[in-house]
């Protein structure tokens, strides 16, 4: 230390004193395997786009302001994952289980504007429900828990079908039943005293029988 360098310079020129080497700053052995003996011509950069150079910043999207209430100061240790649950994870996937074809005919690609709800009538919103109204308790004798097969209809008998009424048959002329009197009648007469041409031809078809 304190010696004069006088290496490169010229006769009578100051040199560089160096007061003090750390030794353990001093590099004294270099690990071959650190050294970069090949560079991979495809890994240099040799084009540029000019495109993705950053050529002007807003300076609104700079931040020049952190709000210190959005800090991150604490950490609840409750909160932190220290345990995983191996059940959980999922170690297998079916591959029946995989979407590998979505047939494009289920694809919706066109929905009919007249079909979206653009207005509701709040008249048929549900504001209130009347308790009594809600079902609270279900009586188990009035449930159904058996059906006896032999209530059920299995078969009709075309017979009993109702094809055809006969009203000579069944009524004596279709407007005979209304010859009586109903009860209750306010006006007390028969309700054929107002209409002798239709009366007229319902006593004719009684006269068959």
């Amino acid at each position: 230390t304190g010696e004069v360098w006088r290496w490169g310079r010229r006769e009578g020129e100051k040199g560089v004193i160096i007061a003090h080497i750390d030794s353990h700053q001093l590099v004294t052995h270099i690990d071959p395997r650190q050294l970069v003996t090949h560079i991979d011509p495809r890994q240099l950069v040799t084009h540029i786009d000019p495109r993705q150079l950053v050529t002007h910043i807003d300076p609104r999207q700079l931040v020049t302001h952190i709000d210190p209430r959005q800090l991150v100061t604490h950490i609840d240790p409750r909160q932190l994952v220290t345990h995983i649950d191996s059940r959980q994870l999922v170690t297998h996937i079916d591959p029946r289980q995989l979407v590998t074809h979505i047939d494009p005919r289920q694809l919706v690609t066109h929905i009919d504007p007249r079909q979206l709800v653009t207005h509701i009538d709040p008249r048929q919103l549900v504001t209130h429900i009347d308790p009594r109204q809600l079902v609270t308790h279900i009586d188990p004798r009035q449930l159904v828990t058996h059906i006896d097969p032999r209530q059920l209809v299995t078969h009709i008998d075309p017979r009993q079908l109702v094809t055809h009424i006969d009203p000579l048959k069944h009524w004596g002329g279709p407007l005979n039943y209304l010859h009586h009197r109903p009860s209750g009648n306010q006006f007390g007469r028969s309700i054929w005293e107002y209409f002798p041409h239709i009366n007229a031809i319902s006593q004719h078809w009684k006269s068959f029988g």
